[in-house]
């Protein structure tokens, strides 16, 4: 047995000596500061953010989970210590995280609220409130999960976003003291079994809920759990340190690779967590081992004074950085790229670095008593959470509000998936094209038939353009996918399934032969799509099907509905200009298309841009004052029946 000289070990039962023989080692390693370690958090931290600026680490995101294991790493070994010395205080561990969590979160918060109140639109005030509400009470990842979907508002525009993550870490940390408590009575190796089980059911979990769930594999705890635990079941006395610097070396080494690979190589289109998470996981955990002893390789590397400088700031850095992003849009939308990447980085260090210095540091090791710090810190979420609430009530339950500005913003909880027929004739992301119900997106009397082949911006053409030619006499038929434009043989990152759902789809066109073929997408051309496109066309004229092709619609940097409200309650004409909608490239991308098909014979190219859009300035609502988009750029019910009336009708 290993040494047992502390007297907590000594009067121990005999069940329990030998976790706290191991313990001693643990409160030794718990004294001795670890430089590593904050290297390890500035390489996380510095992924996370060059992923969210876009500048070239596309596996970025799993700077995340590399926090996890940290945080599994070091929170473990202290309740591990103190469990088995008997000196765990439930309250004093929460103290403790409130200390270190609350301050510089509960500051950035009420930056983030304030900002809002001045950027933003009232209805997305409202939302903002919702998930600053949800981000105090450290729920947040609930609430991004119920919030989440295709049509939800995209990822760059919710300003609390990356508060996720802290929910996720706010709730395991509810459970696992308590239940390492429980296991207690246990012998080390019961306690070190029973945190393996859990962490292979959460893996399990998380696999299964990658490809039926992925966004509850990616916001809920229980998908998430075992990448902390993998931190806690290092940080287990059970665990040995590293014997031999060779070994070390190895395992520093390993790790380094098992995180460039990650985070160089995996991307948006990786199925995550899941399995593809242990990869960086085991990597972090190696690093972590590795620096136990013997001082290897990486770990001298990781204590370069920079490194150990962003590590120290890196939970300040975590938090300001994506409320910077996504209000500097809003603030400098027409900066360069460059431009904006330097400026935000040099806000992120310059805001992380005063709230290191300034809020961090003095709240959590200030004189404020252990027994006042739990009030305090309770008094302190109370009071920035009347913020958003103050927020909330006033602009998702106006009393006075105009019913035409409120009839409008009720769009913005439009539901259009049953419109759309989701999941049938239009698939998300994970479906492959044998999920098409065929009977139901192809109609009876194919030949005489209009078929809509496309993305979303088919999808949405659907409702209103049956509901008109079957007025007519003729049957309307889709084939769409999400993020799939109508283009044979071509690769989508986004969408790895597009591929084969289109070269699917286009020997099926050919086989029924339907009188047109209405091809609409939110297209994303050079010169190489653009080809791909046209040859995909020939196939279908060659065969005698007429085409027609739906040029870019209306694209708006944020909510359709909220800039026609913003505009009632300003009493402006209800039109969209810069730089709420993308007049530059919508000309540009009309003008490729036009250019490319304009003396085709057999294909009609028609222009949403040149229909809905005069001088610069795109139209918001229908005659009768009704939205015609109800998020960015997808039509509703009156925008498709608009569409099809004024657009499409007269070439079919």
């Amino acid at each position: 047995m290993r040494n047992c000289s502390v007297p907590a070990c000594q009067s121990a039962p005999g069940a329990l000596r030998a976790i706290l023989g191991l313990a001693h080692h643990i409160v030794e390693g718990r004294l001795k500061f670890r430089a590593d370690i904050d290297g390890l958090r500035a390489i996380s931290v510095l992924a996370v953010m060059a992923f969210h600026l876009n500048i070239g680490i596309q596996g970025g995101f799993t700077g995340v989970d590399v926090f996890f294991v940290i945080s599994g790493f070091l929170i473990g070994r202290i309740v591990y210590t103190e469990v088995s010395e008997g000196s765990f205080s439930l309250l004093r561990f929460y103290e403790r995280r409130a200390r270190r969590i609350l301050p510089a979160l509960l500051t950035v918060i009420a930056a983030s609220w304030l900002l809002a109140n001045l950027l933003l639109y009232d209805f997305e005030k409202a939302d903002f409130s919702k998930s600053a509400i949800a981000s105090i009470l450290f729920v947040g990842n609930i609430y991004f999960f119920e919030a989440s979907g295709y049509f939800s508002p995209a990822a760059e525009t919710i300003p609390l976003l990356h508060l996720w993550s802290l929910g996720v870490e706010e709730q395991f940390y509810l459970l696992f003291p308590p239940f390492i408590l429980i296991l207690a009575r246990y012998s080390s190796r019961g306690v070190f079994t029973a945190l393996v089980m859990v962490g292979a059911a959460s893996l399990l979990i998380s696999q299964a809920l990658v490809s039926a769930h992925p966004e509850a594999a990616f916001y809920l705890p229980i998908s998430r759990a075992f990448e902390i635990l993998v931190g806690s079941l290092l940080a287990h006395p059970i665990v040995p340190r590293p014997k031999g610097q060779l070994t070390s070396q190895l395992a520093g080494s390993a790790g380094a690779v098992c995180l460039m690979i990650s985070m160089l190589f995996y991307n948006k289109q990786t199925a995550f967590p899941g399995i593809a998470a242990l990869l960086p996981c085991i990597g972090a955990a190696l690093i972590l081992w590795s620096g136990q002893s013997q001082s290897p390789f990486v770990a001298r590397l990781l204590q370069w004074r920079p490194l150990v400088y962003v590590g120290k700031i890196s939970y300040s850095l975590y938090l300001v950085h994506w409320p910077i992003i996504v209000f500097g849009k809003l603030l400098l939308p027409n900066l360069y790229t460059w431009q904006f990447v330097a400026s935000a980085a040099v806000a992120a260090f310059a805001l992380a670095h005063s709230s290191f210095k300034y809020i961090e540091t003095p709240l959590r090791y200030g004189r404020i008593t252990h027994r006042r710090a739990l009030p305090i810190a309770v008094a302190a979420m109370l009071a920035i959470g009347l913020l958003p609430g103050w927020t909330l009530l006033k602009f998702k339950l106006p009393a006075s509000a105009d019913p035409k500005i409120a009839s409008i913003l009720k769009y913005n909880f439009y539901n259009p998936r049953t419109r759309f027929l989701a999941r049938e004739c239009f698939l998300d992301p994970e479906q492959r094209f044998d999920d098409f119900m065929l009977s139901k997106c192809i109609p009876s009397a194919a030949g005489d038939a209009v078929i809509l082949w496309g993305d979303s911006h088919a999808a949405h053409l659907y409702f209103g353009l049956r509901s008109e030619l079957e007025k007519r006499g003729v049957s309307v038929g889709m084939l769409a996918g999400s993020g799939c434009p109508p283009i044979l043989n071509l690769d989508v990152v986004e969408r790895p399934r597009c591929k084969e759902v289109n070269d699917r789809i286009l020997p099926l066109l050919l086989q029924l032969k339907p009188r047109t073929v209405i091809l609409s997408a939110a297209w994303r051309m050079n010169e190489a799509t653009l080809a791909k496109l046209k040859l995909t066309v020939e196939r279908l004229l060659q065969s005698g099907i007429k085409v027609e092709i739906v040029g870019e619609s209306p694209a708006f940097n944020t909510r359709a509905p909220n800039i026609a409200a913003a505009r009632l309650q300003s009493n402006e004409p209800v039109l969209a200009s810069e730089p709420d909608v993308k007049i530059e490239s919508m000309e540009m991308m009309d003008g490729m298309l036009a250019a490319a098909f304009r003396d085709v014979a057999g294909l009609t190219y028609v222009s949403p841009y040149r229909a809905f859009c005069l001088d610069k300035q795109c139209l918001l609502l229908t005659k009768d004052a009704v939205p015609i988009y109800f998020d960015y750029s997808h039509l509703t019910e009156a925008g498709s029946v608009l569409y099809a009336k004024d657009l499409l009708l007269g070439k079919l």
